[in-house]
């Protein structure tokens, strides 16, 4: 069997050639691999920003059932292993070893036959499907890398429930310049007869996306934002987390310890994704949905990972997500001082976030994530927020801009950590070992 050193070796030197869109490539792989995905039933999501949220929510609330959860999510936040995991459990490594053994071979076969060689993604979501065919997983909650239609995991064909999250202006080189363009490329997950749920958004996306919908005879069920109710006060889990509670249609005192006031949304898809499921053949109580959502648990958002000072650490990396990370920001940290820590990717639209969150902070610290050819050089992140806020120091490492924020910070401050899911594992990393 391979070493684990020789598994990782092998996705790090497959096609470095970035974003390649069409399923051609992964339905050969599969097929070579004896199609193991029409062993599993799938809630396949879709959408700009929220997938990895509401992946949560759903696969916590079905596992809460009793159910047997696989997950599929990118990117990684902390581990390695963590994209694959079954009942919130990533694969180990030797499972991750014996799996990319028969993913390499069909590789290797694809490679000498002169077809097109599969990407990173594309092997690593081969190597997902190998695994929760093999452990008998009742369902497999996944979400797509990019777009939806031309994506590497729209290659299915027993989906239950589709699911499209908030969209947003992202990747338009790939997926088109306006929100009916994106949405009408996120829409392409859509299958005959499964059921949509969408998030509540503007009625450009929900048209686009209901037409799709009703082309594939599918139910399409749109979230009711109206039928939200939060609670004033925050409140606290059994073991002493801090929760939002709210209420959702005939559902009371709900409550999720995912923080931020975007949320609230997510576990709304969650809940009618759940109830859509339950007219597919599972069966979940609402106080198994209940369960689900207190339980739910998914790093890298609005998360709080440090106190005196609070430390938050939250992946939001485009407008759209900026904008949710605005309004959790102003409604947590009324009054409080915040120094941030920000490290973006050079594709991104990065003038636009920084012109939104400057106003809140006292100081910015500009950092460049490491290990990433996308990543912006810390200098050029620091001229570009320069525009809007008039104290920003650009920082050699994490390491340094960790200690520098807390030299800052008093114990009553906060520090916020944003601009990329792609530093994050790194810099919590840095925290931890500031704190021993």
């Amino acid at each position: 069997m391979l070493t684990y050193k020789e598994a990782r070796a092998f996705y790090e030197n497959i096609s470095s050639s970035g974003i390649v869109l069409g399923t051609k490539p992964m339905l050969n792989l599969l097929n070579r691999l004896n199609n193991p995905q029409n062993q599993l039933k799938f809630v396949h999501i879709a959408g700009t920003n929220g997938k990895g949220s509401t992946l949560a929510f759903i696969s916590t609330i079905i596992s809460q059932a009793g159910y047997k959860v696989g997950r599929y999510s990118s990117p990684r936040v902390y581990e390695y292993e963590e994209f694959v995991q079954i009942n919130g459990e990533n694969i180990s490594k030797e499972d991750f070893c014996k799996f990319t053994e028969p993913v390499k071979k069909a590789i290797e076969e694809i490679e000498k036959a002169g077809e097109p060689v599969p990407t990173v993604f594309e092997a690593e979501t081969a190597l997902g499907m190998l695994y929760f065919a093999k452990n008998h997983c009742d369902v497999v909650v996944l979400e797509c890398g990019l777009g939806g239609r031309d994506d590497a995991t729209n290659v299915l064909d027993t989906v239950v429930c589709n699911v499209i999250t908030s969209i947003g202006l992202d990747h338009t080189k790939f997926l088109g310049d306006t929100l009916g363009k994106i949405a009408k490329v996120k829409a392409g997950i859509i299958r005959d007869d499964a059921p949509v749920v969408i998030c509540a958004q503007g009625e450009e996306v929900i048209e686009v996306v209901r037409e799709e919908a009703n082309d594939h005879n599918a139910l399409f069920i749109v979230t009711n934002p109206e039928e939200i109710h939060p609670h004033k006060e925050m409140e606290l889990s059994c073991d002493n987390r801090p929760m939002m509670g709210f209420d959702y249609k005939d559902l009371k005192n709900l409550k999720v310890g995912l923080l931020g006031r975007y949320q609230l949304k997510n576990a709304t898809v969650a809940i009618e994704v759940a109830k859509v499921l339950t007219t597919r053949g599972f069966k979940i109580s609402k106080e198994q949905i209940k369960e689900g959502l207190e339980k739910t648990v998914w790093k890298g958002r609005f998360e709080t990972i440090a106190n005196h000072p609070q430390v938050v650490v939250d992946g939001a990396h485009n407008p759209h997500g900026v904008v949710q990370l605005k309004e959790s920001v102003e409604y947590y940290f009324k009054n409080k001082k915040i120094f941030a820590i920000m490290g973006v990717l050079a594709d991104k639209n990065f003038d636009k976030e920084a012109q939104m969150m400057a106003p809140f902070f006292e100081k910015v610290f500009t950092v460049t994530p490491p290990n990433n050819p996308r990543a912006l050089q810390a200098e050029k992140l620091a001229q570009c927020v320069g525009q809007y806020h008039s104290d920003v120091t650009p920082c050699n490492s994490l390491k340094e801009a960790v200690e520098s924020a807390y030299q800052y910070a008093s114990e009553e401050d906060v520090i916020l950590i944003f601009g990329s899911l792609s530093y994050l594992g790194e810099i919590m990393r840095e925290v931890e070992e500031y704190n021993k």
